[in-house]
């Protein structure tokens, strides 16, 4: 992927590390999955580079800046905290 289409780089090149807020990420039961590196790094629908160790694929489902937490669902959603 050249860098002109990579959203992290950009994020990182313009921000720098210490604007990332780092947090936690949740399947959609509640259940701790990881912890994420900045929640700016992922969307909502996402797919590429949630953690590994499902059968099937996950993706992001919703964000909560507030706890900065994500999460997520192996084939239907995900969520960050």
């Amino acid at each position: 992927m050249s860098p002109g289409n990579d959203y992290k780089a950009f994020l990182r090149s313009h921000l720098g590390e210490t604007e990332f807020h780092r947090g936690e990420i949740y399947d959609v039961d509640g259940n701790f999955i990881a912890e994420h590196a900045g929640i700016e790094l992922f969307t909502i629908g996402q797919r590429k580079g949630l953690p590994a160790g499902s059968p099937r694929p996950r993706y992001v489902v919703d964000l909560d800046p507030e706890t900065k937490s994500r999460n997520y669902r192996r084939r239907g959603r995900f969520g960050l905290r």
